[in-house]
């Protein structure tokens, strides 16, 4: 049998018919052969129900990941990327690097690529996007409208 990962919107689903064929009288082999998946699948969804219920019906997993290795500094960044964006300042992955590795000296240490990759990833979950020009600039809608006409 193939691995496959089922989203946790499926898990419940499969649950849920799980506990309705308990219920009339089938049996778990049944039901997870019916979705071809394992019972011991199936008895492990159905004890973490609650934590299944928590998270997001899109992801496949319910863990939510390793924790930040500069987690103890997220609020000092988020609140320095706030002002600098308030302040119409360009915010790159490098500029955050460089205010984390001031405010920390052991983020300092580290090798040059994972310092980015820490920030690239924290600023992920942070939902910030690093804007990027494209040095084109659109036409005032005015000149698309005679252009249209013509």
């Amino acid at each position: 049998m193939a691995r496959k990962r089922h989203t946790n919107g499926a898990k419940l689903q499969m649950v849920f018919e799980l506990n309705r064929n308990l219920a009339a009288g089938g049996s778990l082999r049944a039901t997870a052969k019916q979705f071809g998946v394992q019972p011991k699948q199936l008895r492990d969804w159905r004890a973490n129900i609650q934590r299944i219920l928590a998270s997001s019906p899109a992801k496949k997993g319910i863990c939510s990941g390793r924790k930040s290795t500069i987690e103890h500094m997220r609020h000092q960044l988020q609140a320095w990327i706030d002002e600098q964006r308030g302040l119409n300042l360009a915010v790159s992955y490098t500029s955050v690097m460089a205010h984390a590795s001031q405010i920390d000296p052991a983020f300092a240490n580290k090798d040059l690529s994972q310092r980015y990759q820490i920030i690239r990833r924290f600023c992920k979950s942070l939902g910030f996007a690093v804007r990027v020009s494209t040095h084109q600039g659109q036409q005032k809608p005015s000149e698309v409208i005679e252009q249209a006409d013509n």
